[in-house]
C-alpha cells in the first residue's frame, strides 16, 4: 500500500514519547551548541583579546579538527570494543546501554572545554588554553558524544532506525538553529563569564544525564516496549 505523504511526514513525531530518541537528539544538538559557540565567537575572543589577524583565527580551527578526529575514533571503534568487552563480562548477553558507560569522559572532556574557552580567554591566559584545550576538547566532544547516543537510540529501537535519526537529527536543528540566532544576545546580556558558566552547567546536566540512563534505560526500554511495537508494525 503507498504511504501518503502526511503518514512518512508524521511518523517520527511518533517516536517523541520514546526516551533515548529524545535525549539522543538533545545530546547531538548540544554539540551544535559549541560548534555555533565557537563560528559566533572566534572573531571577537581572538582578535579582541589576542590581537590575532584573521588568518591566524582561522587556523585555530585546526585544534577542533584535530579533537574531532580522535573523538570519532572513541566514539565509534572504542565504544564498540568497550560495548563487545562489557557484553562478555555479561556472559554474552549486549545491552544498549553498554554503551553509555563512555560518555563519562566525553562529559567532562566537553565541560573543560567550556571553561577553558571562555574562562581561558576572559582573563587572557595563554592562547593554548582556549585554542588546544578549550577548541580542541569541543571538538573531541562533538564528534564522540553524539555516535555515541545516536547508536545507543538506534539499538533502542533497531526497527525504526530511519525515523528515530529524522527527528534526532530535527531535534539537533531546532537547538542548533535556536542556539546560533541567541548566542550574541545572550553574551550581550550577560557577558562571556555568566553565558561560560551556564554553558557549563548545561553541559554537565545534557551529557551527565547518561548515568540515568546506565541506571533506568533498561527498564525504559520495557515500558516503552507495547508502544515502540505498535509503531514499528503499522
Amino acid at each position: 500500500m503507498k504511504e501518503s505523504w502526511f503518514y512518512l511526514f508524521s511518523r517520527p513525531i511518533q517516536l517523541a514519547p520514546l526516551p533515548a530518541v529524545i535525549w539522543g537528539g538533545i545530546v547531538y544538538g548540544a554539540q551544535m551548541m559549541w560548534l555555533s559557540l565557537m563560528a559566533t565567537t572566534q572573531s571577537e575572543i581572538f582578535e579582541t583579546y589576542y590581537g590575532f589577524s584573521t588568518s591566524s583565527t582561522g587556523l585555530t580551527n585546526l585544534a577542533p579538527l584535530a579533537g574531532c578526529l580522535i573523538g570519532m575514533v572513541y566514539g565509534g571503534r572504542f565504544v564498540d570494543w568497550l560495548a563487545v568487552f562489557l557484553a562478555k563480562r555479561n556472559k554474552g548477553v549486549l545491552e544498549a546501554e553498554f554503551r553509555l558507560y563512555a560518555m563519562w569522559f566525553p562529559t567532562l572532556i566537553n565541560a573543560a572545554g567550556v571553561l577553558a574557552y571562555g574562562l581561558g580567554a576572559n582573563s587572557k591566559a595563554p592562547w593554548a588554553i582556549p585554542v588546544i584545550v578549550g577548541q580542541g576538547f569541543l571538538g573531541f566532544s562533538m564528534t564522540s558524544t553524539g555516535p555515541i547516543c545516536l547508536t545507543y537510540a538506534i539499538e533502542c529501537y533497531p526497527e525504526l532506525s530511519s525515523e528515530a535519526l529524522v527527528l534526532m537529527l530535527f531535534v539537533r536543528n531546532m537547538i542548533g538553529m535556536g542556539f546560533t540566532w541567541g548566542i550574541q544576545a545572550w553574551l550581550e546580556r550577560d557577558g562571556l563569564v555568566t553565558t561560560t558558566w551556564l554553558m557549563f552547567m548545561l553541559s554537565l546536566i545534557i551529557n551527565g544525564f547518561a548515568i540515568f540512563f546506565i541506571i533506568w534505560g533498561k527498564k525504559w526500554r520495557k515500558m516503552t516496549k507495547e508502544y515502540y511495537l505498535r509503531i514499528a508494525n503499522k
